[in-house]
């Protein structure tokens, strides 16, 4: 015993800071892991918290969601019991009513496709809600290429109509021409009456005279003034960069805008004249009344051209004095007039707007030019730049010349003839006209052996030695002609 203590008593000094170090760190153990029991403890009840919370929100959002269903069901079976039929005439129109421009374009689309299939298969039930529609005026753009390629609700309605292919279809047709909002719509109308029955042409005829006599006035009240002037007013204005002539600038764009529906309007409805009712009586009146004056000697390019195809030679009075209101505007003759003229060049005044032209101050090139033209042949040079006499002359098949065409060289032969009287002191010309001379000449001759064109000697040998002389002419004028243009444009500018 006395020994075991003397060995305690040996080792106690030194095991003191051991034993010291054991004891903290069981005390620190202990302590931590109370902390930790205590942070789960925490994070546990505040997990508890969250899920209770989230539970009751979620349940909160079910019962708002339950109640959002159970109204739209209610909401539903009420416009269920109060809606009608989906294929009735009257609520597929009132569908329409609720489409216009600024509906996404797929869904105008598709939404009026059913619509219009709805009221086809209704047949002439959906009549009184068609005629509703027209009357209303409702109108949108449309691409649904549905019976043909219009691009608009009225086009497609009238479409529906005519699909119909019953007579009172086609009569609520005829009552809806004075309902027509422009040139295209009425002529579509025109057309299809009159491919069901020519009946309905005096109705027909009433509407478009009428659409156009009032297309007419509107003309005559925005005054004599063209989109030309417009344009040269608008680039002065420009040119001033003053803020004061927005309001200005604004109202001549809308003048512009406006002239030019008109115009656009008023040859729409001449093409109706002539094309779908070819009245020549009609037409004779419309160009009678000078609706191609344009102001400042411009002319509607257009209604010459569409309404030569009716009127024939019966259009050349109003090509003379449309190539004369030109020359009192101190402009050329417009190529328009020149063609009519030239196809029926055996007409006195036709002669003389050719003629006209030839005295004009216009190019040498274009002088000549015009009398090469009056070739019937397709091989023969139209361009006074083309006349080398270099190519060897071919024999060309024998053929039966039409008497049409042996009229024509005659009659161009006869004004030949007095073009040369008119230009005696120019040799040149003499020699140009004596070449086409020749070619005519054998145009008309109905010897199916008669081989291959043979230029007139004589002329042939002048052109040849002159003609270089003349095309320096045609580049000096032209080099002048440029010259003048930009010095105009020089002192435009310095004016600015």
């Amino acid at each position: 015993m006395d020994k075991l203590n003397n060995s305690r008593e040996n080792i106690q000094p030194d095991n003191k800071p051991f034993l010291a170090g054991i004891i903290i760190m069981i005390v620190s153990l202990c302590i931590a892991g109370a902390w930790i029991k205590q942070v789960q403890k925490q994070a546990q009840t505040k997990l508890e918290q969250q899920e209770q919370r989230l539970k009751e929100e979620s349940e909160q959002l079910h019962a708002q969601l339950n109640e959002a269903n159970t109204r739209y069901l209610a909401e539903a079976n009420r416009v269920n019991a109060e809606m009608h039929d989906p294929l009735d005439p009257d609520y597929l129109v009132e569908q329409l009513y609720k489409i216009d421009n600024s509906t996404d374009e797929y869904e105008r689309n598709s939404r009026a496709f059913y619509c219009l299939e709805g009221l086809l298969l209704n047949g002439t039930n959906s009549l009184p809600a068609i005629k509703k529609l027209f009357i209303n005026g409702h109108e949108f753009s449309l691409w649904i290429r549905r019976l043909n390629y219009y691009d608009s609700l009225r086009q497609e309605v009238m479409q529906v109509l005519i699909a119909m292919k019953d007579q009172q279809a086609s009569d609520l047709l005829s009552q809806l021409l004075p309902a027509a909002q422009n040139p295209k719509e009425l002529g579509t109308l025109c057309k299809v009456l009159l491919n069901i029955s020519d009946g309905y042409r005096p109705y027909c005829v009433k509407a478009v005279r009428e659409m156009y006599d009032q297309r007419v006035q509107e003309r005559k009240e925005i005054g004599n003034i063209n989109n030309k002037e417009i344009n040269e007013r608008l680039r002065l204005l420009r040119e001033q960069d003053d803020a004061k002539n927005e309001d200005e600038m604004k109202r001549l764009r809308e003048l512009r805008s406006k002239i030019s529906s008109n115009e656009s309007d008023i040859l729409l409805l001449i093409e109706i004249f002539i094309y779908t009712f070819q009245d020549k009586d009609i037409v004779n009146e419309v160009m009678s009344q000078k609706v191609w004056c344009r102001g400042g000697g411009e002319i509607d390019y257009n209604m010459f051209a569409k309404a030569k195809g009716l009127l024939k030679e019966d259009i050349i009075p109003y090509c003379y004095e449309a190539a004369l209101y030109q020359q009192e505007n101190h402009r050329e003759i417009d190529s328009v007039l020149l063609g009519c003229a030239t196809d029926y060049i055996a007409q006195p005044h036709a002669a003389e707007i050719l003629l006209m032209n030839l005295k004009n101050d216009i190019s040498p090139r274009d002088r000549y030019n015009s009398i090469l033209q009056l070739s019937l042949d397709e091989n023969f040079p139209k361009n006074i730049g083309q006349l080398d006499f270099k190519s060897p002359t071919v024999a060309k098949e024998s053929k039966t010349v039409e008497p049409e065409i042996i009229q024509k060289a005659n009659d161009r032969l006869i004004f030949l003839d007095v073009a040369a009287a008119q230009f005696g002191d120019d040799e040149f010309m003499i020699n140009l006209i004596n070449l086409v001379r020749s070619n005519l000449r054998y145009t008309a001759n109905t010897d199916p052996d008669k081989g291959a064109w043979i230029p007139d000697e004589a002329a042939k040998e002048f052109i040849k030695e002159h003609i270089d002389d003349v095309m320096n002419k045609i580049i000096d004028h032209t080099t002048k002609e440029v010259e003048g243009l930009l010095e105009k444009e020089i002192k435009r500018k310095q004016k600015k």
